[in-house]
């Protein structure tokens, strides 16, 4: 069964590229992750350097949710980070 990935608190360009990213990671190990809306999903990608991302990730830190932050600082309070800037060989 594969993971879930969800997306939010970043802007439409931002959210195209990531889905491409993580698309094109996915194809090159095994199809491992499913992108799913936010709400429906185990891991959440949060664009940290947002004006929304700090408000989404106490919204989903509350709810327990799994949180990536997307950020070019070198911490973030989220579970796990993705530097900024990614591609498919970062994301994978």
């Amino acid at each position: 069964m594969p993971l879930t990935i969800g997306l939010t608190g970043m802007d439409p360009n931002t959210e195209s590229g990531l889905t491409d990213a993580i698309n094109a990671a996915n194809d090159r190990i095994g199809r491992a992750w499913k992108l799913l809306p936010e709400s429906q999903a185990d891991y959440v990608v949060v664009d940290m350097d947002s004006m929304y991302g700090p408000m989404s990730w106490l919204r989903l830190h509350a709810t327990g949710k799994q949180v990536i932050g997307l950020t070019t600082a070198p911490r973030t309070q989220t579970d796990y980070r993705l530097e900024r800037p990614f591609d498919a060989h970062s994301v994978s």
